[in-house]
This record gives structure tokens, sequence and C-alpha cells, in this order.
């Protein structure tokens, strides 16, 4: 233990006689922890937002259909007992909630549009996705012929809250229907869909004018947290439990945003990859040359009798010391930051006035970011690995030195 304590007072020693050599390479240690940390978080943020519009902003974490309903929305396709799926749903603690989706025609004034109408009980909806969160004026569905429809066509219609619209389609039984409904609410950017062509309304508005008394077209599913390999162990139980339905994850049900949120966690650890490399260069440069400035001092220390593994180790502590110096100053910096940026977001929505999406999912334009002390352990645990790592090579030199040939070393 004094072997020890003493090869760390040298290494400590070592530091002070040369302030701007240890000064540089701690700086960038705290550099490279500082950009790797914010850029985990600014990532991590804009992954996590973007997953959560996909899921909490429309689909849902699972949708159960009746086999072939999803590759031609045939309205006569229809889950005849969407009860049993909120049954098995509540077994597995998830809230349910029933969809009816039919085409119908949408006409205000002179403008008219094709559109989607959707119809659901407000209050579970609530419990899976939302899509009440997201009104950009006006209020949510209520009683009575009332309407929330998407940004892009109510300024299509020339709609907003208050305005009437009037619905044309064909209802279940061949009948035309037809009726008029007030625009109560406007979403703000959701997905291309809901946006372009989305009327929403109440289950009970949606069968009284479809004539629809009984099943649905679909049921999301909803109300709980789910992990990628979780998810696909409930929506694997689900579908064992509901035989004849087609069950299918978010992940199944879009499958190029999920391709793309994984390529951007991919992209993260590339671009670590990449930061500590270049620290690495740093550092290796900075002690390769600190050992050549004292070849006549570590001979001197080899010749009074420092063993080769003393050396060794004393400028692999010189190392340690100045990158967990150098990370725990730019780590804290770093939380700093990150935990500003939480609460107050970076507002990218000059450079997208229209509004951006992934994949037809609609991102939101209040880039926050987001706080793991998972990745903040990690990073400083890596970055003192790799500072080592560059240090092997040099302190592998220092210990091998020959003591004669050093100390007549000019």
């Amino acid at each position: 233990m004094r072997r020890f304590l003493f090869i760390l007072t040298l290494a400590a020693r070592n530091i002070r006689r040369r302030p701007h050599r240890s000064l540089v390479t701690a700086a960038s240690c705290g550099f490279a922890i500082l950009i790797a940390v914010c850029y985990a978080a600014l990532t991590d943020g804009l992954v996590a937002s973007t997953e959560k519009n996909a899921v909490l902003m429309d689909s849902g974490a699972i949708q159960v259909h009746l086999p072939g309903y999803r590759e031609d929305h045939d309205f006569y396709l229809l889950i005849p007992e969407p009860e049993r799926v909120e049954r098995a749903a509540a077994r597995l603690g998830m809230a349910a909630s029933i969809r009816l989706y039919g085409f119908a025609l949408a006409a205000a004034g002179d403008n008219s549009a094709g559109v989607v109408v959707r119809g659901f009980i407000p209050e579970r909806e609530a419990g899976v996705t939302r899509l009440h969160s997201r009104l950009a004026a006006g209020e949510w569905l209520g009683h009575g012929r009332k309407a929330v429809v998407g940004s892009k066509l109510a300024a299509r219609l020339g709609v907003g809250p208050g305005d009437e619209i009037v619905l044309v389609a064909q209802a279940a039984d061949g009948s035309m229907a037809n009726d008029i409904f007030t625009v109560s609410g406007v979403l703000a950017p959701v997905s291309a869909a809901i946006d372009q062509g989305g009327v929403l309304v109440t289950e009970k508005s949606f069968r009284e004018f479809f004539a629809l008394p009984s099943g649905a077209h679909e049921v999301a599913l909803g109300g709980r947290a789910l992990g990628r390999d979780e998810l696909a162990r409930v929506t694997g139980e689900l579908a064992c439990a509901l035989p004849g339905l087609e069950v299918m994850s978010w992940r199944q049900l879009f499958p190029v945003l999920a391709r793309v949120l994984d390529t951007g966690r991919a992209s993260l650890y590339v671009m670590l990859a990449i930061i500590y490399a270049a620290m690495a260069i740093v550092v290796l440069n900075a002690v390769l040359m600190g050992v050549f400035e004292r070849v006549r001092e570590l001979g001197m220390m080899r010749a009074v009798g420092m063993s080769p593994a003393a050396v060794f180790l004393m400028i692999l502590a010189e190392t340690a010391f100045l990158a967990l110096s150098g990370g725990l100053a730019g780590l804290a910096l770093a939380a700093v930051l990150v935990v500003y940026g939480e609460s107050h977001p970076l507002d990218l929505g000059s450079f997208a006035p229209g509004g951006s999406s992934v994949a037809g999912i609609a991102v939101d334009p209040l880039w926050h970011t987001r706080f793991e002390p998972r990745i903040m352990a990690v990073s400083l645990l890596l970055l003192v690995t790799v500072a080592l790592a560059a240090s092997l090579w040099p302190a592998l030199r220092a210990a091998l030195m020959k003591p004669v040939e050093a100390m007549g070393y000019e």
C-alpha cells in the first residue's frame, strides 16, 4: 500500500510540475465528455419525442384488427366483439380504445375534400393516446354533432372552431349518409393522415351517421410504457390470447419509423467513437511528449531502484488523474446544460415553418434534451478507459527505458 501511495504522490507532483501540458490534457478530456453527453442527450431527446408522437399522439403502442383490414380498409371488416380485446388488454394492465373509420366527403362553403372520419369514445382514447393535448385551437370533442379536424384539412376547407362542415358518405346499410357537424377544434400537426384528412368524432356520432350499430375496425392499446423487449412480449401474448385477430405493435405498423429511430440511436455510438478517438489522439500526444521531456529524469528513477512496473503505473496514474479531473469538470458543465435543455428546449420551428415529419409522424419543433444519469456515468467510465488505453504505449516506453541510455539522453 505504501508503494502504491508513493507512486500516486509522484504522479500528482509530476502533474503540478507541468501545469500547461496537464491543463491541455485535462481540458481535452473535459471537452470530449461535454460534447459526448450533450450530443447523447439531444439525440435521446429527439428519438424519445418522435417515438412519443408516434405512440402517444396517434397509433397507441399496439393495434388489433381483423386480418386484411389494414390492406384495403374495407368498411365491413369489423372486429365482431371488441370487448374481448378490451378484456385481454386489461389482464395485461393496458388501456384500450375502440376506433371506427369511414370515408366521407367534407364540404364547407365552396371547398371540399375527401376525409377519413374516425369515431371513438373520448374518455377511453385519453387512456391510450394524448390526441386531446394536441389542440391548436378550440376545444376537444363534446356532446352533439361536434368534430375535431386536422390542421391542413382545416386550412383547405377554410374552417375553424365554431364553423360548420357537411359530411356526405355511404352508410353501412347502403343509404346515403349526410349531416352537418360543428368544428369544435383544430389539431396541431400529428401525422400526415390526420393532418391532411382527419375528422374526429365521438363513437355515438359515428354510429348514428354511418348506421353502424356494433363492431369496431380497430382497437388501440396503450396506457403504460413498454420497452422494446417488453413490447414484443406483450404483443405476442395478446396474439395468443386473441386467435383470429391481427395484433401488431407500433414498430410493426411503422417499420420505416422504427428503423429511423434505431438508426438515430446507432449514430449516437458512431459519434461517441469519433469524439473519443479524437480525444485519445490528444492524450497520446500529450503523454508521449511528457515522457520524452522526462527521459533523463525517468532514467534517474530507474537507476536508484524504481522498477519498470512502478514507472508504468506512475504514467498511468498521471493520465487517470487528468482524465478524472477534466472529465468530472466537463460532466458537471454537461449536466447543467442538459438539465437546462429539458425545461428550455431548442425551438427549431423557424427552420421549418410548415412543420416537419419523420416517416409521416410529426416531429415536435421544440427539441428537448433528456437527462440520463446512466449515460453520464458510462461516458465518464469510457473516457477514463480510453485515456488510459491511449497512454499504454507511452507508459510502456517509459518503463522499458535502460537507465544508462536514458541518463545520457540529450
